[in-house]
């Protein structure tokens, strides 16, 4: 039986309550769970889990840095990254001939409590600074101001621009950039609980649905999305003008190297607050 908790941390949160209230039974009544990244975190915490993954015949297929880490949380042989969703530039070519190709990334960790007083002087630089760019509503009015040609470069979730490209919503000239040391993106993984009644079922299951042909029809083909495993494994398994589509500008190596991370937790609700 599937049960669906709704998106985003608020859905986490939910599998987070059930599964933590199954902590004392036997059996719990959940064997494999599908959560964002902020569960891992709370659930490890907890020690809520199954160190299953590494027992996976498609644990072979997966080099993305968020199986081993995320929001600074060691989270290997915990989970099984079910898609990869990747924050991009957007830009088009037509007036924006040489898009950057460097940024700089400084949450690497561990969080320093005396660096937040430092930020203060950054924030009103980015005060200055936006008064020069055009602030929009989020993904899809980026997109759709790209399309406009109201702006002509901006960062957007390469997942929603691979769908928009795909069903004609935005210029397909329209490129995307993956500039380094990198961008954070999100995965979402799979997880079965420490206490699940039926551990070999659930691991077969996960299995299934992290195989290079499953991750080629639904997550590649079906949603537009990168896969949870290395994009080279799904070249077998979809034609070449689908898989140019997906990798033309953001290739799997550059994936593997650049998909990076949110920031630290601490540090995500450190700049949250700072900036309020």
């Amino acid at each position: 039986m599937t049960v669906h908790t709704g998106p985003g941390n608020a859905g986490s949160q939910l599998i987070f309550e059930k599964v933590l209230a199954d902590k004392n039974k036997e059996v719990g009544d959940i064997d494999v769970a599908m959560v964002h990244e902020i569960f891992m975190r709370w659930a490890i915490e907890e020690g809520l889990l199954l160190n299953y993954a590494k027992e996976l015949d498609t644990w072979q297929y997966v080099t993305s840095p968020f199986a081993k880490n995320s929001l600074g949380v060691n989270v290997e042989g915990y989970c099984m990254p079910m898609f990869h969703s990747q924050t991009v530039l957007a830009y088009n070519p037509k007036y924006v001939s040489d898009p950057p190709k460097t940024e700089k990334y400084a949450i690497t960790g561990p969080f320093e409590e005396a660096e937040v007083a430092t930020w203060e002087e950054p924030i009103k630089e980015l005060k200055e600074f936006d008064k020069y760019v055009t602030l929009t509503g989020g993904n899809v009015a980026t997109l759709d101001a790209l399309n406009r040609g109201e702006i002509w470069m901006g960062p957007v979730w390469v997942d929603m621009f691979l769908t928009w490209r795909a069903e004609g919503k935005i210029d397909p000239d329209t490129r995307i950039i993956l500039p380094e040391p990198g961008m954070p993106g999100q995965p979402m993984y799979f997880v079965i609980p420490k206490n699940t009644g039926h551990p070999a079922e659930a691991k077969k299951f996960v299995e299934l649905v992290t195989s290079p042909e499953f991750q080629a029809e639904h997550i590649v083909k079906r949603f537009n999305w990168y896969p949870g495993i290395d994009g080279n494994y799904i070249k077998d398994y979809v034609d070449e003008e689908t898989f140019q589509a997906i990798y033309q500008d953001v290739t799997p190596e550059m994936l593997a190297k650049f998909g990076l991370a949110f920031p630290l937790a601490d540090y995500f609700d450190a700049m949250l607050e700072a900036a309020e």
